[in-house]
């Protein structure tokens, strides 16, 4: 018979990258966890609850700067947590182009986000809101992009406007 209190069943549940999977017993209430990157980690219900263990550790850096195992998945989860933190956190520095102009990131979650967009192709890739640049992040309007592709979608931010006051000012 169980004593204390009774155990809460998380099976299921999303912790960070981790998803539950089935209680595992032992002392410290251990649970089957699978990772984001594929992995199986057992982890200590305290650890899941109290968010102090989100991933089976594949984000964590190891000496030399390389991740441990899912890279892949790091550099894209990065570019996912940019692209909620401009458009959701006010105190963002680039609040002005993404939160003040209305812009919202509409993935419910990181699987939602690399369902759409896959892993990125290189490491001169990032986000792009495409086809309409005014729009939200969100299905059907983000792509990976190469600097150049970036440049020939983005809003002016008044840089532009200003040289070429600059030019017809000195032509004249």
């Amino acid at each position: 018979m169980r004593r204390g209190r009774p155990r809460i069943d998380i099976s299921g549940k999303r912790f960070g990258m981790l998803i539950v999977h089935s209680h595992f017993g032992g002392k410290d209430s251990l649970w089957l966890c699978e990772c984001d990157c594929g992995n199986l980690v057992y982890v200590a219900s305290g650890n899941l609850r109290a968010f102090r263990q989100l991933s089976c550790g594949c984000i964590r850096r190891t000496a030399g700067g390389a991740s441990q195992h899912g890279a892949a998945r790091n550099a894209e989860y990065k570019i996912y947590k940019g692209a909620k933190e401009r458009c959701t956190n006010p105190n963002s520095p680039a609040h002005e182009y993404y939160f003040d102009r209305g812009v919202q990131f509409k993935f419910a979650n990181f699987e939602e986000f690399y369902a759409e967009l896959g892993a990125r192709p290189t490491a001169q890739h990032s986000i792009d809101r495409f086809p309409n640049n005014n729009g939200h992040y969100e299905k059907g309007n983000v792509r990976w992009a190469v600097q150049t592709e970036q440049i020939a979608n983005r809003v002016d931010r008044g840089k532009l406007g200003n040289n070429q006051f600059k030019r017809r000012k000195h032509e004249n």
